[in-house]
Formats: C-alpha cells, structure tokens, sequence
C-alpha cells in the first residue's frame, strides 16, 4: 500500500494496467466525461454557473480549496481558470448568471417548496397566482426566491412582470430595473407588458427625471431590429406621458419624430393629447417665471401657433380616416388656446363648432357683424391696424413630414410671416352622415367641452351668449352639468351683474352639488346688482336655498346677505331702509343660533383644524359686530321709529355681552393652554401698589405675571412707573416742577374727549343754524345730535 501513496508509483501502475492514460485523456470526448463524473461532487463548493464554458477548457481540480476575494460581490474563486468545467445545458437560450452566497441559500430553501409542490415548476400560470398572492402578503424575498428557483427549468415571464410590478407600486424604481436586468440574465425574455409595466412605473415615481434616461435607452432599444418586442402605441402613450411630466420638451419631441405613419406604434388621440397638454403645461411651468411680462406673451403666443399647426394636422388626418378625435384632445387643445388673447379665445367657439358640429351662436371677432357688437368699432368699416383672418393653407405634406418638421426645430421660435400663414383657424367641414345605428364622426360634447365654453365666454365677458351655450348642450345634447359648470356659469352671471338669472340657475341645480363657494358666487351676484331694486330680495331667497342645501350656513355669505340689506343699492325713503336692515337681522337670527352653538361645541362630524377653526371663529365674530353696527345704524339715523330703540337696544347688549363672554372664554383657553411655570410662592406687591392694583382693576393683569419671574419683573417695574405718574398727578399745584408734562391717556379716553370737543363745537353751530328752521328739521336734528351724544357717553364710560 506504501506505493500508491507515491503519485509517481501511481502513475506506473495505471500505465501498467490501462496502457497511456495521457494520450487518452487528451481527447476532448474522453475529458469531458471525466469532469462530468468530478462536478456533482465538487459543484456544492462552487456558486458561480457557468453553463456555456467551453469543453476544452482545463479539467485539472485545483490543489486547495479555491481563496474568495473579499472585493467580489458574487463569491468567485480567485483562480477562474481552475474552475471546474460544467456541462452545457440543453436550453441554449438560458445565459449565466451570478449568485450570492446568500442567495444559492435562499434557492436551496426555496427549491424545497417546488420538491414539495411540483405543479409551481411545471405550470407557469399556477406560479404566477402563487407569486401574485405571496406579493400580496408583502414577501418579496420568498417569491423572489421561488422564481430564480422555477427560472432553472421554466418559461415564466408573467411571474417576473408580478415581481417588477410591486417593486413599482412601492416606489422601488431601480431595484425593479435590477430585477429586470436579473430576468434577462436568467434567460427570460420580456414581453411587451414587461416594457409596459417598466415605463407606466418610471412615469408614477417621485422622481420622474431620474427615471427618463433609462426608459429612453430601453425604448430606443426596443427600436432595435434585433430587439424581439416594438414598441407599440402604449409604450408611446407611456414615454410622452412621462417626458411632459418631466418638462422635457427635447426628450417629447424626439420620441414623436420616431413615431411611424401607420401601424401599432402610430400615435392616436391620447398621444395628441399628451403632446398638447405637455405644451401647456411647459408655458405654465415656474420655470417661465424668470421672464419677463413680454417675453412671457411672446412664447405663449409662439406655443400657441405651434399648436395650431398641430391641429391642422390632425384635422388632415381625421379627414382621411386614421385618427379619431374626443373630447378628450378637442378640450386639450382648447385649454391651450385659453392661455392666449382675444382672438384665440373666439377661436374656441370655431373649434367646437368644427369638432362637434356645434354652430357658432355669435359671428367671428373679425367679422362686420361682430364688429358691431363692440361700441368701440361702432361706424368704422375696418379696425386700424387689424390682420385679416387667416384660412388654412391647402399643404400637400404627409401628417409624418409635418410633424416630424415641428418636432425637428430647436426652439418654438416663430418667424412673423410664419405666424400668418399654415395656420389652421377652425373653420368646419362636412362630414359623411353616418348611417342609423353608427357613431358620428364628430366628437360627442360633456362636461369637459362646456366647461371649456364657459370658461371663453367668461373671459369675452359674453352673458347671452354663454345662456345659448349652456341651453345647446344641456337641452339638446343631454350633458350633465356639474358642480364646476354651475360655477363657470355663475361667475360669467357675476360679472354680468345678474342677479335675477343667478336666483333662477341655483333654483334648477341640484341639492347635492351644492357647495360652500356656490353661495358665496351668487350672493356677490347680488351685491354687485345695484341697480336692481329686487337684488335684496334675490339675496333672500338665496339665503332660503342655502338653508335648505348646506348643514351649517355659510358665514361669509350672511355677512355679505346683510351688507347688502345695510347698503343699500337704489335711493329710498330712510323708514323703508330701516325696514330692511331690520329684515336681514331677523332673518340671521335662526342661523346664528346655529353658529354659536358650533362655535362653542364644534361639529362632531366634520372636524375642523387649528387654521379652519381660527378662519371660523374670525368670520363669526365680524359677523357678530356687523350685526352690533347695524343695529346703531337703525338707532343713530333714525331709520326705526323711536319706540323701537328699546327692544332693539336690548338686541344688542345681546350679541354685546356674547363677544365679550366670548373673548373671555379664549383668552382663559390661552392662558391654560400657555406655558407655565408653577411659581415656588406666590408673589405679592407692597400695600400701596396693592391699593393701585385694586382701584384700577388690574388684578388679571397681576395674575397673569405670576407666570415666570421675568414677566414678574416687568409687571412690577411698568406698575412702579404708573403709581409714580399717578401720585404726581394727585399733588397740588405748589410743587409744579415734579408734575409731568403729559398725561398717558387711552386711546377709548382720547377718542372721548375728541368726541366732546367735537359735540360741543357743533351745538354751537347748531345754535347758530336754530334761527329760521322748521320743527321737523329741528327734531330730526336733535335726534341725531342725542344719538351722537349717546355714542360718545359710551365711549367715555368705556374708557374709565
């Protein structure tokens, strides 16, 4: 036995008995069977597959056993040449790929769960359902594993697209790229919901610009012709999406001058959306703010025109059959033309008329008849200075060249005669009539499109108009207003000073859509219908509407309902003006019990925060005080008969004594919930500073400086100041040099002594003026001179 452990001894042996091994074992054949038979055995020390090595690699084990480097991620021998040599895989399209320590655990382990349910490794589609509901329990590493492990041996695409998908759901945007790139390594071809999912993922994260440069490079690649998947119109739709929310208008338009003619990757209407909408919001955009007002109106109208030789195209190719135009793009691209000035505005009547077969219910603003509509222009045959209506030029190019040709340029630059000429302004053509039971052609109006009319309108400033409209499309085309509607509609009824038409909308709306901002709409309706004696009644029976419609009345709205009442819109007689404030106190009597209780209870069922709560209580007190100054109003010019001042004297200590309650309430909440330091003893003052303390009422004052010892101290100090100002005062005349030269006075005790001075000068005047007056001038004089009297007592007894 000594001899065979000698590697010399060993070798003359087998040579002895088998002949030269050397030769033999020099054959390709012969050498791949030996390291098939060696690589079960030693496979288990080894984690990096190699499953395409070459067959003529070396077959020689190495001496020990293989050094890791601490500076691979992956585990590799320091030695790569004397790695054991695997056989290739029957599955030529499976490529290696690279594990951790870790993760060759984490398959074993998960390879147990395919030995223990087969079905997983055989069937892809109880995989992916299997894959699905683990995802749903949040285990990411567990399905994760179960894939590489199934990856071995099975075509599962639909369980990597779960994986790449909840890594997008929850945000993980480069490690879903990871996984990607581990699915291609693994020998998984994506498909084109792979790509799909990748790009609508990269669009919804955080940080949509960080994500642009890798979509971009996967979708050039799938322009590839060795790329098995193309892009289709959903990868279009995807990648512009996401370059409009990334701003970048260069990245934009260099996916649409890719885009094909015809096929599955031509865009349709939601790409001619995006593009259009992208344009709007990049005039929009914060980053324009560093222009100035005309070079912010000079790229408006630059995109504008640029839109414009969009929609030409796209009218060319609607005409032709290839593309179908919504409401969807048709409000797109009206949205834009709204960020323009008064022509583009007018313009949006012709493009509906031109994409819904709505006619126009005014002439065009360039038009006679529109001409005499504008007093300004009224007698003039042509305005000074006005461009004539461009038409649409008859181009023979393709919607590819056009497009491509606006999408090539740099900058949105318009030369002058460019912005003249090609420019598409809307004019309708017919259509085939399609037969009985087939759609139109022409986009259907909703809600969107009315919005969009009423918002032209409103800036043309066109009430009757805007009545045409709103009558077209609910009457006759069934669309459904909404809240926002009513509410473009109102404000155009606003401006218009209509209140009368306000009252009659708000009366055929529904309860439901009515919100907070629709009564406060109407009611400045009201209040700006001066000229309308039955205003004040149209503002009461808003206030009915409301009181019906919404849980708790609208605060602002009472307020401006009552300013309405107080000031009045047309001249009349001071007992009917009486009548009416008295009128609007009455009615805000029901809703104030309302308030008060919400004020001090709160509403269980809609919680408010600390800055709507503080909104709330600030409305409801000025409120409160414009209820107090009506009620002098009454009382200081007569408007009210004089047996009357008693009641509504009483009404108004009410509402008095309730803010003062009120106040009270806060500033003790204030002072409870304010920071304090429980004093170690309770600090008291000398007696004579006492004796001040208590002859002017300053004992709060003292209270709320037992805080700390800082505001102590200045307490003391402003009080040592005062009692010292008081007793100079107290001292006779024989010591004038210690008597101050002025004494501080309250603003309440020097707006009394103003209103003295004030009266006294005016019974002087009034006595001048009493010569040759009639008695009823006389006593309605004297009635305004007592109540200015009363006023200024008040003052006077306030500020002791």
């Amino acid at each position: 036995m000594t001899m065979f452990s000698c590697s010399a001894c060993m070798e003359r042996c087998l040579h002895g008995l088998i002949g030269n091994a050397s030769a033999t074992l020099s054959t390709p054949s012969v050498r791949t069977s030996v390291v098939t038979t060696t690589t079960s055995i030693i496979r288990k020390d080894y984690f990096a597959r190699n499953y395409n090595t070459s067959s003529t690699s070396s077959a020689s084990r190495p001496s020990r056993t293989p050094q890791y480097d601490s500076n691979s991620y992956y585990g590799r021998p320091r030695h790569d040449n004397d790695a054991p040599v695997a056989k290739p895989r029957k599955d030529d399209k499976l490529q290696p790929f690279k594990i951790t320590r870790k993760e060759h655990q984490a398959e074993q382990r998960m390879g147990r769960v395919l030995s223990k349910y087969p079905v997983y490794g055989s069937d892809p589609l109880k995989l992916a359902e299997y894959i699905r509901q683990t995802l749903q329990e949040d285990n990411f590493d567990k399905a994760l594993a179960v894939v590489r492990a199934a990856s071995r041996g099975l075509t599962c695409i639909v369980s990597w697209n779960h994986l790449i998908d909840w890594q997008m759901s929850k945000g993980k945007m480069n490690a879903a790229l990871k996984t990607y790139n581990e699915m291609k390594k693994r020998g998984q071809v994506p498909d084109s919901h792979t790509f799909t999912i990748i790009i609508m993922g990269c669009t919804k994260h955080r940080d949509v610009k960080a994500g642009l440069g890798q979509v971009l490079a996967i979708y050039h690649s799938m322009l590839l012709d060795k790329s098995p998947v193309k892009p289709n119109t959903i990868h279009l739709n995807a990648i512009l999406k996401m370059c409009a929310k990334a701003g970048d208008m260069d990245a934009m338009f260099g996916v649409v001058a890719s885009m094909p003619t015809k096929g599955v990757a031509a865009p349709n209407n939601l790409s001619l959306t995006t593009i259009i909408n992208a344009l709007r919001m990049d005039c929009m955009s914060d980053s324009r703010n560093r222009f100035t007002p005309m070079q912010r109106r000079e790229y408006t109208r630059q995109v504008i025109i640029k839109g414009r030789h969009i929609w030409m195209d796209i009218t060319k190719r609607w005409r032709q059959g290839d593309i179908w135009i919504d409401e969807e793009l048709v409000c797109s691209m009206g949205r834009l033309m709204l960020l323009g000035e008064e022509r583009d505005w007018d313009d949006i009547l012709s493009l509906i008329e031109q994409s819904m077969n709505i006619p126009r219910q005014i002439s065009r603003l360039d038009t006679k008849a529109r001409s005499r509509v504008r007093p300004a222009d009224q007698g003039r045959t042509e305005r000074v200075g006005e461009v004539p209506a461009v038409s649409v030029a008859a181009s023979g190019t393709s919607w590819e060249t056009s497009i491509k040709d606006i999408a090539s340029k740099d900058s949105l630059e318009v030369e002058p005669e460019q912005a003249l000429t090609n420019v598409d302004n809307f004019k309708p053509f017919p259509l085939p009539t399609p037969p009985r039971g087939v759609l139109s052609a022409y986009a259907k109006p909703g809600r969107n499109s009315l919005s969009l009319v009423l918002a032209a309108l409103d800036k043309l400033s066109l009430k009757g108009i805007a009545y045409r409209y709103w009558t077209i499309m609910v009457r006759e085309f069934g669309v459904i207003p909404d809240a926002e509607n009513y509410h473009a509609y109102l404000r155009i009824l606003r401006k218009a000073r209509a209140s009368t038409e306000t009252l009659e909308l708000l009366q055929t709306m529904n309860r439901t859509e009515m919100r907070h901002s629709t009564f406060r709409i109407a009611i400045s309706a009201c209040e700006r219908d001066k000229n309308n004696y039955h205003a004040f009644a149209n503002a009461g029976k808003l206030l009915d509407i409301m009181t019906d419609a919404l849980r708790v009345p609208d605060v602002p709205v009472l307020t401006s309902y009552l300013d309405t009442a107080v000031s009045p819109n047309t001249p009349m007689a001071p007992i009917d003006h009486g009548k009416r404030i008295l009128r609007a106190l009455d009615r805000l009597g029901p809703s104030m019990l309302n308030i008060k209780s919400l004020l001090i209870y709160g509403d269980p069922d809609v919680p408010m925060t600390a800055e709507e709560r503080t909104t709330f209580q600030v409305s409801v007190l000025g409120l409160i005080r414009r209820m107090i100054a009506a009620y002098d109003i009454c009382m200081n010019r007569a408007l009210v008969p004089r047996n009357q001042y008693s009641e509504l004297t009483q009404q108004r200590a009410k509402l008095t004594a309730y803010v003062t309650r009120y106040k009270a309430q806060i500033a003790l909440k204030a002072v409870k919930e304010s920071p304090y330091e429980e004093p170690t003893e309770i600090r008291t003052l000398p007696e004579h500073l006492m004796r001040y303390v208590d002859s002017h009422h300053l004992s709060k004052s003292m209270i709320l400086a037992q805080k700390t010892d800082e505001t102590w101290a200045k307490f003391v100090g402003d009080l040592e100041t005062l009692y010292k100002l008081f007793q100079a005062l107290q001292k006779p005349s024989s010591e004038p040099e210690h008597l101050p030269l002025f004494r501080l006075k309250s603003p309440a005790e020097r707006f009394a002594e103003e209103e003295q001075r004030r009266l006294a000068e005016e019974e002087q005047r009034r006595a001048a003026r009493r010569v040759g007056e009639s008695p009823i001038e006389r006593f309605a004089e004297e009635e305004q001179w007592r109540a200015a009297r009363r006023v200024a007592e008040s003052f006077r007894l306030a500020a002791m």
